[in-house]
């Protein structure tokens, strides 16, 4: 992936809704059986809610936009687009693919705007991805060594035996899939590095925007007077001394 940033005045702003496989194409989703709880494990900042409902397990609604930007005309695609005609708003573009939005940031009110698969670097992911699979499969086993060691009738050290393998199991099959689910978003957080090293962070692998959201939503807040906004997927506010620029 090769990405540029393209900065200026949004113009001919055109807004649609439509619904959108975001992480996991059909053959992944079919394989793994990935739903809210398997996305959630690896710490991506992913609406379980909306995850839950689309059945799919990864499509979700989002807003479509086409603008201009100077004379460049681009596309992408977000939760929810908040800029508007006038505002200036610097964006990230894939070269390789039309000039797709990749990510967007408004250096007034400290927004970032990226894609599910954008919102970390690949330092702050692999440690994402170590403690989520680590702790999901923990939680399994211990659930599963519950249910099975107070379901039964047998004799309590026969139980205790069967308990402890059956979480034993639940534990490496639960790892096993987060492996595997880890691998998928893994991937794309090399991406997401070069989004956050074209959007001036400083140190781009590091960027953990969702670990950040709140505290800078907060300072921002008492900067401004403005009132703090509940999180919302994939909108992030960021403190200005993460970025090598002002704003």
């Amino acid at each position: 992936m090769r990405v540029a940033t393209i900065s200026g005045k949004v113009e001919s702003l055109v807004v649609s809704k439509s619904r959108k496989n975001l992480l996991f194409t059909s053959s992944e989703k079919d394989s793994l059986g990935i739903g809210a709880v398997a996305a959630a494990s690896i710490g991506e900042s992913l609406s379980s809610t909306s995850l839950a409902g689309s059945g799919a397990g990864a499509e979700i609604e989002m807003e479509f936009f086409t603008c201009t930007v100077g004379d460049e005309a681009i596309s992408g695609i977000f939760y929810n687009v908040e800029f508007k005609n006038g505002q200036i708003i610097d964006f990230v573009i894939d070269q390789w693919s039309d000039k797709n939005v990749l990510a967007a940031r408004d250096p007034v009110r400290r927004i970032v705007w990226t894609q599910p698969y954008c919102t970390k670097g690949h330092a702050a992911q692999l440690r994402s991805n170590i403690v989520g699979s680590f702790m999901t499969s923990i939680a399994a086993a211990i659930l599963l060594f519950v249910a099975d060691y107070f379901s039964g009738s047998a004799e309590r050290l026969s139980r205790l035996e069967s308990a402890i393998s059956q979480a034993f199991v639940s534990f490496i099959l639960t790892l096993v899939l987060c492996f595997f689910v880890c691998k998928r978003v893994f991937r794309n957080s090399f991406n997401a590095t070069l989004v956050f090293e074209a959007l001036g962070f400083l140190e781009p692998a590091q960027v953990n925007l969702p670990k950040g959201n709140r505290n800078a939503e907060r300072k921002y807040a008492l900067e401004t007077g403005a009132e703090e906004v509940q999180d919302m997927p994939w909108r992030f506010r960021y403190d200005k001394s993460a970025m090598k620029i002002s704003g």
